[in-house]
């Protein structure tokens, strides 16, 4: 089927910020004793996941309990530190939104960001989003792609079928494979090696090269 929807990844495939959260990470962590050299591993291997799942993830991997109250303490210390840098845009991006959204397809973000956050910068960069959903009150995952879906009245197998999703992590791809949709990794952050392992279907280098894969 022709290609009706395009969902987009936003950090590390829209804005070149993935080194801004990974800093931030590493610092919000700093208190526990773990190597940063694992904390690194593991913050690459679960790219795409809300930063909340992130960082209890990290802690209960090497053996630290962390409470509701303490973790959000740590959201909140980690958009801190990422608020204390700029937000960039990867070239070519805009043009590449752009002319898809003219070849009538719609695009949505799904993204482990807050919503209020991807409604400014979209806003700042004039990108042309259709709709878009960040993890603040939803988490980033299966729940977005059915969100989307009644946001267009469309059921969501059909919805799926006729959508794209292109992501820099694994955990963009397996949510990508898990609906059936079309999982397109980009290689702005992780390698195609992974991404593939992950579920990719297509891979490409830059964000132009997507209109090869929107049949």
């Amino acid at each position: 089927m022709n290609t009706k929807y395009l969902i987009t990844d936003v950090d590390g495939v829209i804005f070149d910020r993935m080194s801004v959260y990974l800093l931030a990470f590493l610092k919000t962590m700093r208190f526990f004793g773990i190597p940063e050299e694992l904390l690194h591993s593991y913050y690459y291997s679960t790219l795409g996941t809300p930063v909340d799942l992130q960082i209890k993830g990290a802690l209960g991997k090497f053996g630290v309990a962390v409470d509701e109250e303490n973790l959000d303490k740590m959201v909140k210390d980690f958009w801190s530190r990422c608020a204390e840098h700029s937000t960039n845009i990867f070239p070519g991006v805009k043009e590449t939104l752009d002319k898809i959204k003219k070849q009538g397809i719609s695009i949505m973000a799904s993204s482990g960001s807050q919503t209020a956050d991807l409604a400014k910068f979209f806003k700042e960069y004039e990108l042309p989003y259709d709709f878009f959903l960040g993890s603040d009150k939803i988490l980033k995952g299966d729940e977005h792609i059915k969100i989307f879906s009644d946001y267009f009245s469309v059921g969501k197998k059909d919805f799926c079928r006729q959508a794209a999703f292109i992501g820099d992590g694994t955990t963009d791809m397996q949510i990508a494979s898990r609906n059936g949709i079309f999982g397109i990794g980009i290689t702005n952050t992780i390698s195609a090696e992974v991404l593939l392992a992950a579920g990719a279907q297509a891979i490409v280098s830059d964000i132009s090269e997507i209109f090869g894969y929107l049949k």
